[in-house]
């Protein structure tokens, strides 16, 4: 940074002495110095703050297109889990038939396992005494 010029000049060369007003001109001069170093510094940290928005808003833009991919998804989603759930409905209903069905097989099984249990036994009596009574 470059010093500035005075806005008023010296009424006077540097041969002569100061009637009094310089001293007024180097504070002003300062206090614009150091004025300016602050807007200075303040304009760093204004593009830094802008170059952190625009990455911000890059990564707001990455993420409105993932959340619509994601959206895109879920609806896919949606649909088939919807075709799942009749699948699955269908499913159900085919299992519980076939236990309905099971379950008359296995009575049937319990009938044909106490008519077996008590004429197998009588049948091999009858043919064993069948035999000997020849």
């Amino acid at each position: 940074m470059t010093p500035i010029k005075p806005l008023i000049p010296h009424p006077h060369d540097a041969s002569e002495p100061c009637p009094g007003g310089c001293k007024d001109i180097e504070i002003v001069a300062e206090i614009i110095n150091k004025t300016r170093a602050e807007l200075d510094a303040f304009e760093s940290r204004l593009q830094a703050n802008h170059d952190e928005l625009l990455r911000f808003e890059t990564r707001l833009d990455e993420g409105s297109a993932r959340m619509g991919r994601i959206e895109v998804l879920i609806a896919d989603n949606s649909t088939a889990m919807g075709r799942n759930t009749s699948d699955t409905a269908e499913i159900l209903h085919i299992m519980r038939e076939s236990q309905a069905a099971f379950r008359l097989i296995e009575k049937a099984g319990n009938v044909i396992k106490w008519i077996a249990g008590i004429f197998l036994p009588l049948l091999l009596v009858y043919y064993a005494f069948k035999d000997h009574a020849k």
